[in-house]
């Protein structure tokens, strides 16, 4: 068998010696450049050619090269510029990838047939963070509006029996408009309750009233006190305001916005990976072009949604020892050697 010397790499390898010519890769070689074996006939010598550099002649003996067999030189690799915006990421767990693998990026609505978010998902690992904020919020407004019609301590010291309302969630942000009636009618009654039918649902400064420090201090009281009828009202709204967001949740895939201000697309990132241990975080890129009816999420600024499902062939996962950290690295995420086609993965 013959040695001859890579132009690429300059290094003496043996290799098969050949009739003519055919598709060659050296073994020294990292790069992806395709090369080729090429047999002189005047000096029977083997040479390595980069094939899309191919010399005029033997480097041996200087004769012509003959014509090449079309079939054996392989179609030129164009290198297209990165750009961000072509793609969409998905971030999720290690466990729920090996999932994604099998049947694709599907909402939980298409995987279990129930509008209910994956209790391993970001959105419901939040939950008891942001239904406690929620209900705080809820309580100032209310006490914004309590304490427009009366500054009293009545209504500190109320006591009124609260009834649950009944609700039931559809998926859809229209819910939300049902929700605050409900809300409003259930107010209205504790006002009615401790002023009478003089209470007003829209008094003047209810905002002002809402923001100020004894307002603030008010509300922190109501806050421990489960049994106030204002506070088993937030904890109601608070709770159906979640159910509601779920349900949209769970009938939609969602990914990061690309089309953002660097900054805030990695702010997006950071949030919806806090609540992950940073060696548990996955990340899945897909081409904006292959998600169907691809949307912006009306309640998040910083994410995309989709009702349509994304097959595994068309997702590609983020590889490296510390995704969490190299992926937040334009130079990392960029590369495409970095990226592995989901179904390769192992």
């Amino acid at each position: 068998m013959p040695t001859t010397v890579c132009p690429k790499c300059n290094r003496y390898s043996t290799v098969p010696n050949v009739q003519n010519a055919e598709p060659y890769r050296c073994p020294y070689c990292t790069t992806p450049e395709a090369s080729l074996l090429y047999k002189c006939f005047s000096c029977m010598k083997v040479s390595i050619f980069v094939a899309a550099r191919l010399p005029r002649a033997c480097p041996y003996c200087m004769t012509i090269v003959r014509t090449l067999p079309r079939d054996v030189i392989p179609t030129p690799v164009i290198v297209t510029p990165f750009v961000e915006t072509d793609w969409l990421y998905h971030v999720t767990s290690m466990t729920i990838a090996r999932s994604i693998k099998r049947i694709g990026l599907q909402s939980a609505l298409s995987r279990t047939g129930v509008a209910r978010p994956d209790p391993n998902g970001s959105f419901a690992l939040d939950r008891v963070n942001r239904v406690a904020k929620s209900i705080k919020g809820r309580l100032k407004e209310y006490l914004g509006v309590c304490l427009g019609n009366v500054d009293s301590n009545v209504w500190r010291d109320a006591v009124v029996p609260y009834t649950a309302f009944p609700f039931v969630c559809t998926g859809s942000n229209d819910d939300y408009v049902p929700l605050k009636r409900l809300e409003d009618v259930a107010l209205t009654a504790f006002g009615n309750a401790v002023m009478g039918a003089k209470f007003q649902l829209k008094p003047k400064n209810k905002f002002v009233i809402a923001k100020k420090e004894t307002t603030r201090v008010l509300c922190d009281l109501l806050a421990t006190n489960a049994d106030h009828y204002l506070t088993k009202l937030a904890t109601q709204y608070a709770n159906f305001d979640f159910d509601i967001e779920g349900a949209i949740t769970a009938c939609h895939v969602y990914f990061l916005n690309t089309r953002l201000d660097p900054l805030i697309f990695q702010g997006g990132f950071t949030d919806y990976t806090k609540l992950r241990s940073p060696s548990s975080i996955v990340v899945l890129r897909v081409r904006r072009a292959d998600v169907h009816g691809a949307e912006d999420d009306l309640a998040d600024f910083r994410a995309v949604r989709t009702r349509v499902d994304v097959p595994p062939a068309r997702l590609e996962i983020l590889t490296g020892t510390a995704i969490y950290t190299d992926f937040k690295r334009f130079d990392f995420r960029s590369r495409a050697e970095n990226w592995t086609p989901l179904l390769q993965w192992r």
